[in-house]
């Protein structure tokens, strides 16, 4: 059978009514045979079974076509297929999966690339023990495992202790296996250790590097050169990006004992390292001392500096007294600078003067960015006015302002968590009409809008449409409406939820095992409390 023929065939009416009597069975033998004329073919014919008739495949016939992909290296067409196929097994596939590739693909010299990707995807996907057991096998087979799909499952476990078993396996580490255990570390409250693990690891290399550097540029007279601020400055901005603040004071002490004079560089960068420290007092005497040794306001950066640390502790009747001190010497306020100040107000409820300042930051033609305008309407939302985020919203758009989802997404969940659910959905429709993509976060609003209506049903046809949209429903969508079943003591609806999360392979939370027991204590089935925490333990959501 030519090639074009077998494809005219199979968009034809005769094909049509054949394919409700094919098996997997019917469709494997088919495949093995056009393999042997064009792989190529093969999996043509595999793509229009399976998009174009919607027939589910095999385990063998995808993985069939996930060899020749990975031969052929389309590795985002196996990507995608794979991603389809792990979504299809869901969670617990793993030793099915793994029997047949060892038994029926172990001569393809292409099926490394095939367990690394199922590795990797499993893994990305949160299905931790199945990535587990095929990394197992994969060393049982001396198969190749990518520092890429190691990358993965380290950060998987990031949180936890077995971060570190998983980190001695990996020869190739890279820099995103260090930032992996360095925010590990960080996630698990330890910091020195973090900053111990930069200086022993490869990374040492960057802070050695700086080490020399302090060391040469104190030794730069013997060679005839003298350091200068220049030199200083970079090198404590150095040690302020690794975080290492006592690093920098020493610099800037030795810059001060050669009797160099600080610039604004140097003192931003102090004001830096004194915010990060929550020393705001000391940061505010270090803003005085650079008026009092003549320097001019002539960057706004060291003033942004202290406008922020003064915002995130509160001190918003001072952060106005330097933003107006800003203005008086002639300093103009940017959008990092206005921005600061207005969401610092909206934080304390004080909208009026918030609405005040980006009316005059844009009649100075400032351009707002999503975070300034975000910044006021949820704090108008979570003040419940609703109606002014609403008519803010809208006079954005009258403006001809171009809004993103996260705006619209603030309002919406406004009227959620208030149980305006119509309000929410009149403005969902307003979305959907101007040609705005929905997140995850958008659908999970009108979830909780509606369990708190105690619109359960209508709850769960919204979880069903997130799939629709061409999104994954997240471990919140999955929680909020298990909480609401729960509440009526619904265990039934609770199971079919969380089993359905584990077939998606959505990790769930520390929070949807609470609401997952409360529900059986509601429901009087305390006999299952015991196994829901040993689940609870095993995939390590109480870690």
């Amino acid at each position: 059978m030519k090639k074009i023929g077998f494809r005219e065939f199979l968009h034809g009416n005769h094909f049509r009514g054949l394919v409700s009597d094919l098996s997997q069975f019917h469709v494997e033998e088919i495949m093995g045979e056009l393999m042997s004329e064009s792989p190529d073919l093969s999996v043509w014919f595999f793509k229009e079974l399976k998009y174009v008739y919607g027939f589910r495949h095999s385990r063998f016939s995808a993985l069939l076509v996930s060899h020749v992909l990975a031969g052929q290296r389309r590795f985002k067409e196996l990507q995608v297929i794979l991603e389809q196929f792990l979504q299809e097994e869901g969670s617990g596939s793993a030793s099915l999966l793994c029997e047949l590739l060892s038994k029926s693909f172990r001569e393809w010299d292409s099926t490394g690339v095939v367990w690394d990707m199922l590795l990797f995807l499993s893994s990305r996907y949160k299905m931790v023990d199945d990535s587990l057991y095929i990394l197992e096998r994969m060393k049982d087979l001396n198969l190749n495992v990518s520092t890429q799909a190691y990358n993965s499952i380290l950060y998987n476990f990031r949180e936890t202790y077995k971060m570190w078993d998983v980190y001695k396996e990996i020869d190739a580490k890279n820099e995103h296996t260090y930032s992996t255990v360095v925010d590990g570390l960080c996630r698990q409250q330890k910091v020195e250790d973090a900053v111990l693990f930069l200086r022993n690891s490869e990374w040492k290399d960057m802070v050695g590097s700086i080490e020399e550097a302090l060391e040469f540029a104190g030794d730069m007279n013997k060679h005839g050169v003298e350091p200068d601020t220049v030199t200083y400055n970079i090198l404590a901005k150095g040690f302020h990006l690794l975080g290492m603040i006592s690093w920098v004071w020493e610099v800037i002490q030795q810059m001060l004992d050669k009797g160099l004079r600080p610039d604004v560089i140097t003192y931003t960068i102090l004001l830096c390292g004194h915010c990060q420290l929550g020393n705001i007092d000391k940061g505010l005497r270090l803003l005085k001392d650079m008026l009092s040794r003549g320097f001019e306001l002539n960057s706004v950066i060291p003033c942004s500096v202290m406008l922020s640390g003064l915002c995130k502790t509160g001190r918003i009747g001072e952060a106005l007294s330097l933003f107006y001190e800003m203005k008086a010497n002639g300093l103009r306020p940017d959008l990092v600078a206005y921005s600061i100040v207005i969401h610092g107000l909206c934080r304390l409820g004080e909208f009026d003067m918030a609405v005040w300042l980006y009316d005059e930051m844009c009649s100075k033609r400032i351009i707002p960015n999503s975070r300034t305008l975000g910044a006021i309407l949820l704090g108008l939302c979570q003040k419940g006015m609703l109606l002014e985020a609403r008519a803010f919203l809208d006079s954005l758009v009258s403006t001809g302002c171009t809004l993103d989802i996260i705006l619209y997404n603030i309002v919406i969940d406004g009227y959620a968590k208030s149980g305006c659910i119509e309000e929410a959905l009149d403005l969902f429709k307003v979305v959907i009409e101007r040609g705005i993509t929905p997140s995850v976060a958008t659908f999970n609003s009108l979830i909780y809008g509606y369990c708190k209506t105690r619109n359960i049903a209508e709850a769960r046809k919204t979880l069903d449409v997130i799939t629709l949209y061409g999104l994954v429903p997240s471990a919140v969508s999955y929680t909020t409406l298990m909480n609401a079943y729960a509440n009526c003591g619904n265990t039934h609806s609770v199971d079919q939820l969380r089993w359905e999360m584990r077939a998606k392979g959505i990790q769930p939370t520390s929070f949807t095992y609470s609401v997952i027991i409360k529900g059986l204590c509601i429901g009087r089935k305390l006999e299952k409390c015991n196994q829901v925490l040993r689940d609870m333990i095993s995939e390590g959501a109480g870690c």
